[in-house]
């Protein structure tokens, strides 16, 4: 990347199960997102993004780590990051800048609610606002450095915002360069809480739902829940956001630190919302796997303002640090694609590797188990744990991915399954059932104490 007069600094904004499809910038202009899209309209904006493994914690590990997550301890939510993970707050720390993490962890096992003190396991964060999970938009809450819980009146998402924005006056203050994680809640469920002045923009009757969704499927999670007003309420969350980052934006153009900062958003995985029928996340379909990821990379004058270029969650930590100038501490499994961040030629990935490794919590009430898929531009290809093909697409000719071809002739010679098996191989995973899976992994008494009745309450 172009080297800057100042140093640069870091900001990373994640959301939580937005799906791709879901903001103005990708092509849906009943999802009101100014911001996101005039920042796309200033950066790089990839087309191929995917979560790794479509849920929260594995897929969170995997971003900090660029390891897949099954390799550093998080194969399923509430399962702790390896006490030995490198993740790109140490590495960031390692190379002179204060780190800064606010809002959702999902990172420290059991229980959701538990306070994480200062030291390891805040994986290299210093200044720290964090509950590790709650998803309680209406009444936020978090901890800083002693057990005693932070509780305020608000929207979470604008209180994390401004909380963070006072961390960064700090940083500003000392004279520091920073690396910034600010981790919100929503368009996660509970989809109704988010402010009225958000959701009365959004009329059940009026949105138009994807071709495949299914609104009366029969879906246990569905049970009190209406698919347009769960639709309706998924977007007023997205546009509350959008505004959120509208602020952070603003602040750094007012702060004259927008010219020397790199600042990515993305999203831990996407939102089924009644596509084929399945709602929430832990699904192959891009519905689920299909993630929004924009950047503005300081100095890079991309020729594009779109990529085609695939990326997997487990890209991004390499990647950052390729686009930061850092030496990575160890091999990791992730791709260095920084060039796919300036617009340069180079390395480009023919496929991306995802997996769900255990059911668990909606995947498991709506029957769905353990899977690995491999997605290319054009397909989809998807095996049961074990090895048993479960489902492929062509996304180019299907784009809403309505017609399984798995049983083609053409589908079945194409060699996909040593395809998958051979990427699974390459990064250790024996893509095994899920019981066995966590007995190889030495995980199967901790999922077992995570799973027993009010474990995470």
């Amino acid at each position: 990347m172009p080297t800057p007069k100042q140093p640069i600094n870091l900001l990373f904004v994640l959301a939580d199960q937005w799906r791709w499809c879901d903001l103005g910038c990708y092509g849906n202009a009943e999802v009101k997102t100014p911001n996101l899209d005039a920042f796309a309209a200033d950066g790089i904006r990839f087309e191929h993004a995917y979560a790794t493994s479509p849920v929260c914690g594995p897929n969170r590990a995997c971003l900090l780590t660029g390891m897949y997550p099954h390799k550093v301890g998080v194969p399923g939510n509430d399962l702790p990051l390896a006490e030995s993970a490198q993740t790109f707050g140490m590495l960031a720390k390692a190379n002179g800048h204060a780190t800064v993490y606010v809002g959702k962890w999902h990172l420290d096992g059991q229980p959701r609610s538990k306070f994480t003190p200062p030291g390891k396991r805040r994986f290299g964060f210093d200044r720290w606002a964090v509950y590790n999970c709650a998803h309680d938009y209406l009444h936020p809450r978090w901890f800083e450095d002693t057990p005693q819980l932070i509780e305020v009146p608000g929207y979470e998402p604008e209180v994390q915002t401004t909380r963070m924005l006072q961390f960064l006056d700090d940083v500003r203050a000392e004279g520091k360069t920073f690396t910034a994680v600010l981790s919100w809640g929503p368009p996660h469920d509970p989809y109704q809480d988010v402010p009225s002045k958000f959701r009365d923009r959004y009329k059940p009757e009026e949105q138009t739902l994807r071709p495949n969704a299914q609104p009366d499927a029969k879906n246990p999670l569905a049970r009190n829940l209406n698919c347009r007003r769960a639709t309706a309420d998924y977007r007023a969350a997205c546009t509350a956001l959008d505004d959120q980052f509208g602020r952070i934006i603003a602040y750094l153009k007012a702060n004259n630190i927008y010219e020397n900062t790199i600042v990515i958003f993305t999203s831990d995985h996407g939102d089924m919302l009644w596509s084929h029928g399945w709602l929430k996340k832990q699904n192959p379909y891009d519905e689920s796997i299909r993630v929004p990821l924009i950047a503005r990379i300081p100095g890079a004058k991309a020729a594009e303002r779109t990529t085609d270029a695939l990326i997997g969650t487990v890209d991004l930590l390499p990647s950052i640090a390729g686009l930061m100038g850092w030496k990575l501490p160890g091999k990791v499994d992730g791709w260095n694609l920084s060039n796919c961040f300036t617009g340069k030629r180079g390395k480009r990935r023919d496929h991306v590797l995802l997996a769900n490794y255990v059911a668990a919590d909606e995947a498991k009430s709506q029957g769905l188990g353990a899977w690995r898929a491999l997605r290319t531009k054009t397909h989809t290809y998807v095996e049961h744990a074990g090895g048993k093909p479960w489902m492929m697409f062509d996304n180019e000719r299907d784009p809403y991915q309505m017609t399984n071809i798995i049983d083609d002739t053409a589908a079945a010679t194409a060699g996909w399954s040593k395809r998958l098996h051979d990427a699974c191989s390459a990064v250790s995973d024996p893509h095994l059932p899920e019981v066995q899976l966590l007995e190889h992994l030495g995980l199967a008494k901790a999922w077992e104490l995570r799973n027993r009745p009010g474990a995470n309450g």
